[in-house]
């Protein structure tokens, strides 16, 4: 490579090539020194060419830099002497940017201007490190040759110098936002302090007392906030008044100001001006001596040797009324007043115009409150005042007259003085509502007086009385006497009825004839207008209803004037529809009825809506069962009807067992469908008074009500219909041509007490269904531990009364049946349980449990059957040949299809006399299948067997059937027996059941006789034949022929 030129004192000397690079390397470090410790952008850039010229060996260098206008200028060159720079055009610099971003070289021949002939150009561009451009840098170089070593360390020198550069920028831009953030700081500290003292002024102005001296207190805070010496608030601000007041003053002066509180000046020339100056701005206006307004002369008339004074003033705008004035006045020193100042000022000016607003409502209230005495004594209708408390504070004339009592004794009592409980209970609620709503309120009243006794019908107005601060502290009241008013409106009643309403009008004479109809009603009832003049609104009747319907809409009539109820009636189509009938009354001067005016809505879309409503509120949308909501109010309503009855409840809960199983491993379909099966079942099996319920998922819960009244037959009851639910919910679901299984867990508990909560008995029940989860599933489990062992101990006595027929532990006992004379005609055979350890059960413990069970039907066959083996003995002796023995009959046994064939059966086993052999049948086992019963009956009858009617007169007892069927025998019930002949109404009903039977040609017998008197009165009124413990218990048939013999046919009572 060339020699290059050092610059030294304008001269060049050629040097080696390794001799510059050293130079260019020596350059860098000096370079980076100065640019580590420049802290001020102009003397580095003056810095940086000096070390380029002095450090680096090259005759000349210049910073241009780019300026935020988007030029070129020479910030910056050295030597100082213009001679050894070259001058280029702006856009030269633009072309070396945009060509090279590195560096760009100017050649000799390019710039004839260049001072040396041998001499050339680089401009190296300066940017940072966001490519923003900075500026060049410009260095003459003493030879025109290129060396790339060169020109990459000099571009590796402008990176540098371009870094630094932004650094500084950067940093003296930090330092000018952090001196910003400190003054905006220090400002908003001193703002802060003012609003907190502002915020004191706003509470001063809140708070309860005299509005004058709060105002006086606030203008104190004033004072200090600004440290001045006075602070007034003058009105009005009103350049056109002639007078102006001081209405409050405060100062911190050891005289007092000649001006005074409450004092009135005149306005002269110079307050016109001030005023006018006030009400042109928004802003605080200040006077004084240094300011652009003067010194107001009143201010200055105070003081004998007026000293400096300065001031600001602003209109107080209150939300009524004319503007005031807020002044303060700095008096002994010349005060500048801060933006600051001016902005704390006027934001007390705006929160003093709410506290002047009080104060002229205060003021307002008290003119107000004394205009409001003076007007409710001048109102002729009743009128008056009350506070808060409902205590009156003012009255007129005229409610002097009607409470009896002057305004003296009415001021501070209440309406419980002055009227009814009632009524005044109703007047103190109407008073709170208008006292707590503030709002006001009218109603219509019939009212008496109690102390002057007069009546009438009052059109009452109660409105709140407000005090300054916007609270009710009362309420004033107007009572206007409407009875005259309303019945001359009664009287016009139908002339104001509109014949245009979308409800259906029908107006009767006083007879109820039609008299007119509107076109709504055609339109609902499908009846033209012709159709039902002069007919009865009868001809709409649906038949729905019945005569206490009708009877009790008259009562109300008749009553109040008026009915309205929901109501069924009948299209001329005959559709059946519901409406919303509305009836009043109207009568003439003297009270007489002259019409009856009746408007109705059709309800049809309003019930189907209901319908639709209450199926998405009280049902399971897929299932549609009840919902829990439902089930609860069942529930509840069961537990109601539990405390009135005797009969028990019972809960249970199911849960379908492995569910999540099926659903998981199928679709959601093939679970819901299962649910709906499920649902269809439980609703198919149930009886009409029980309900089904899902609780959601794969729970469901029953309800069973009016089991038994005893808890151990109900728990028995309520079991039984756990197990039919269980095999009923376990048989297998076709499910889109699939079959699936499930069984339930079934979870009772039984509603023995009407105080059990019903979220306890669903929750006993949830309970005991996991206990049969964790038994196994698909099993019953119930609540309450004592009912489980209740359970268990019916299912022992079922299992020991299966044995017991196969055992032959049962045995025949006989009553006697005697006729008047006492003679032993014959005997019921009653069963008994010999047990082999508990001994002697009676039927009562057994009976119920066999007719559950099916067993009744083995066990009465027996019966049956030893009964006629007994007739059969008893035909071979002649003592006991004619006696008739009777045997009872159970439901079940009954209406079996072969009923007849097993009683032939029997008596041709045993080769018994048919005609002694008599079967006992209750009144509610026929009324099951009168026809059926009668068919039987009349079948065995022709066999010679005699029928005897258990129990009559404590069922449906009824002629119609009595007559048709095939009796020979009336058996009255023990229950009209007891407490004869001194009970009146058994004693009549039992000569009533005697004289039916003698008119129907039928024996009668009655059980359970006890006492001589008891035979005696059923000898004397007819009935000849007894049975009952004053002739003998039933007895072993060992004992039975004892009584045979020992009384041989002639005794006349056993014992």
């Amino acid at each position: 490579m060339s020699n290059r030129i050092y610059h030294q004192n304008h001269q060049t000397v050629p040097l080696t090539d390794s001799h510059q690079l050293y130079q260019l390397e020596r350059l860098r470090q000096w370079l980076s020194k100065a640019l580590i410790h420049g802290k001020n952008e102009t003397s580095l850039l003056t810095e940086i060419c000096r070390l380029v010229v002095d450090v680096g060996n090259y005759p000349s260098c210049s910073l241009i830099m780019y300026t935020p206008d988007q030029s070129f200028e020479r910030s910056a060159r050295y030597p100082d002497s213009s001679s050894e720079h070259p001058q280029f055009d702006s856009s030269l610099y633009e072309q070396a940017l945009h060509d090279l971003q590195a560096y760009h070289v100017i050649h000799p021949e390019q710039t004839p201007s260049l001072p040396f002939h041998k001499l050339s150009v680089i401009l190296l561009p300066l940017s940072d490190p966001n490519s923003t451009i900075l500026g060049i840098l410009e260095i003459c170089r003493p030879s025109a040759e290129q060396d790339l070593r060169e020109n990459s360390m000099l571009k590796a020198i402008a990176d540098d110098i371009a870094c630094r550069l932004s650094e500084l920028r950067q940093i003296n831009g930090y330092r000018q936002q952090i001196k910003r953030l400190n003054t905006e700081k220090k400002r908003q500290g001193e703002f802060l302090s003012y609003l907190q003292r502002i915020d004191q002024i706003t509470r001063i102005l809140q708070s309860a007392g005299d509005p004058q001296y709060i105002m006086r207190r606030a203008l104190d805070l004033i004072l200090d906030i600004f440290r001045v010496s006075k602070a007034l608030l003058s009105g009005p601000c009103d350049p056109a008044a002639k007078f102006w007041s001081i209405r409050v003053i405060a100062h911190t002066d050891e005289q007092p100001p000649l001006m005074k509180q409450n004092s009135q000046y005149p306005l002269l020339e110079e307050g016109v001006d001030f005023f006018n100056r006030l009400l042109a701005s928004q802003d605080p206006v200040m006077f004084g001596d240094d300011s652009e307004l003067p010194v107001p002369s009143q201010l200055l008339e105070q003081y004998d040797n007026p000293p400096p004074i300065s001031g600001m003033a602003i209109a107080v705008y209150p939300l009524t009324g004319e503007p005031w004035t807020l002044t303060i006045v700095a008096s002994g020193s010349r005060r500048t007043w801060s933006k600051l100042d001016q902005k704390v000022f006027k934001e007390i000016g705006r929160r003093l115009s709410m506290g002047l607003t009080t104060w002229l409502n205060y003021q307002h209230l008290e003119a107000r409150e004394a205009e409001l005495q003076s007007l409710v004594r001048a109102i002729p209708d009743l009128a008056w005042q009350k506070d808060r408390d409902g205590r009156f504070r003012n009255c007129n004339q005229e409610l002097e007259n009607l409470f009896g009592i002057s305004r003296e004794g009415i001021i501070g009592r209440t309406a419980a003085d002055f009227y009814s409980p009632e009524q005044a209970r109703i007047f103190d609620e109407e008073d709170l509502w208008v006292i707590s709503q503030g709002q006001p309120l009218h109603r219509e009243h019939w009212i008496t007086f109690t102390r002057t006794g007069h009546k009438g019908l009052f059109e009452l107005s109660k409105n709140p009385v407000f005090d300054s601060r916007g609270n009710v502290i009362g309420l004033v009241g107007i009572g206007h006497d409407v009875t005259e008013r309303r019945r001359a409106e009664q009287e016009l009643r139908i002339a104001a009825t509109t014949f245009n309403s979308q409800e259906a009008i029908t107006i009767t004479d006083a007879e109820n004839h039609i008299l007119r109809v509107n076109q709504a009603f055609c339109d609902i009832s499908g009846y033209s207008c012709e159709e039902v003049i002069g007919k009865t609104p009868n001809i709409l009747a649906s038949g729905r209803h019945d005569d206490t319907f009708y009877e009790h809409m008259w009562q109300q009539l008749k009553q109040f004037g008026h009915w309205q109820g929901e109501i069924w009636n009948r299209r001329k189509n005959g559709e059946i529809y519901p409406e919303w009938l509305s009836i009043n009354v109207v009568k003439d001067s003297q009270g007489h009825i002259t019409n009856y005016v009746g408007t109705f809505l059709d309800l049809t879309s309003n019930k189907q809506a209901e319908e639709e409503i209450e199926r998405l509120a009280f049902y399971d949308l897929l299932t549609g069962l009840p919902n829990r909501r439902l089930f609860m109010d069942r529930l509840r309503q069961a537990q109601t009807n539990r405390a009135r009855s005797n009969h028990i409840n019972a809960v249970m809960l199911i849960d379908l067992d492995n569910f999540k199983v099926l659903n998981d491993s199928g679709s959601h379909d093939i679970g819901d469908h299962l649910l709906v099966q499920v649902a269809e079942r439980l609703q198919n099996f149930i009886f009409d008074g029980d309900t089904a319920a899902r609780l959601g998922g794969d729970e469901f819960i029953v309800l069973l009500e009016e089991l038994s009244d005893n808890p151990h037959h109900a728990a028995s009851q309520a079991k039984d219909v756990a197990e039919q639910i269980q095999q009923l919910l376990a048989r297998p679901y076709t499910i889109a041509d699939q079959i699936y299984h499930s069984t339930p867990s079934i979870g009772v508990t039984m509603m023995v007490s009407a105080d059990e909560q019903a979220e306890d008995l669903v929750r006993q029940a949830d309970i005991a269904m996991y206990q049969a989860k964790n038994a196994g599933r698909n099993t019953i489990r119930f609540f309450d531990p004592q009912m489980q062992s209740v359970l268990t101990q019916r299912a022992t006595l079922e299992s020991e009364l299966r044995a017991a027929i196969d055992n032959s532990e049962f045995q025949l006992h006989y009553q006697p049946q005697v006729d008047s004379t006492g003679t032993i005609i014959g005997a019921e055979a009653l069963i008994r349980w010999n047990h082999p350890v508990r001994g002697i059960i009676y039927p009562d413990q057994f009976i119920p449990l066999s007719e559950q069970t099916g067993l009744i039907e083995p066990l009465g066959q027996w019966a049956l059957e030893q009964a006629c083996r007994q007739l059969m003995r008893w035909s071979e002796d002649d003592r006991t040949q004619n006696l008739i023995l009777a045997v009872n009959v159970s439901a079940r046994q009954f209406h079996q299809d072969n009923f007849v064939e097993q009683v032939r059966q029997a008596i041709s086993h045993s080769g018994a006399s048919i005609n002694h052999l008599k079967l006992e049948m209750t009144e509610t086992m026929i009324l099951g299948d009168v026809s059926g019963a009668i068919t039987k009956m009349k079948q065995l009858q022709s066999m010679g067997i005699g029928f005897s009617l258990d129990d009559f007169g404590t069922g449906y007892s009824s002629l119609s059937y009595l007559t048709q069927l095939p009796l020979e025998q009336v058996k009255i019930d023990r229950s009209f027996i007891h407490n004869l002949p001194h009970n009146e109404n058994n004693a009549t009903v039992v000569q009533t059941i005697i004289s039916l039977t003698r008119s129907l040609g039928l024996k009668v017998i009655a059980e359970g006789v006890e006492t001589e008197a008891q035979r005696q009165f059923l000898n004397q009124h007819g009935c000849l034949h007894c049975q009952g413990y004053l002739f003998s218990r039933p007895v072993p048939i060992e004992r039975f022929e004892q009584l045979l013999q020992l009384h041989d046919n002639h005794s006349q009572g056993y014992s």
